[in-house]
């Protein structure tokens, strides 16, 4: 789940982001460009840090992260 406190404009952005990331990722990995696919897949890591779907938590309700 992505970070409530994103706004409309920049989580739209973001998921596009995300989406161009992920295309990369699958033509470089059906070009057999292993290097191309590393770096899509850090490209797909950092959107998805930015969304808030990895890293940090980002509820306030004081909730444990039982996935960390």
């Amino acid at each position: 789940m992505s970070n409530p406190d994103i706004g409309p404009k920049q989580k739209m952005a973001l998921v596009h982001d995300l989406m161009a990331a992920r295309r990369a990722m699958k033509n470089a990995k059906a070009g057999g460009d292993q290097g191309a696919e590393a770096e899509a897949h850090r490209a797909v890591d950092r959107v998805k840090q930015a969304l808030g779907e990895r890293g940090p938590v980002c509820w306030k309700d004081g909730a444990p992260d039982l996935n960390g």
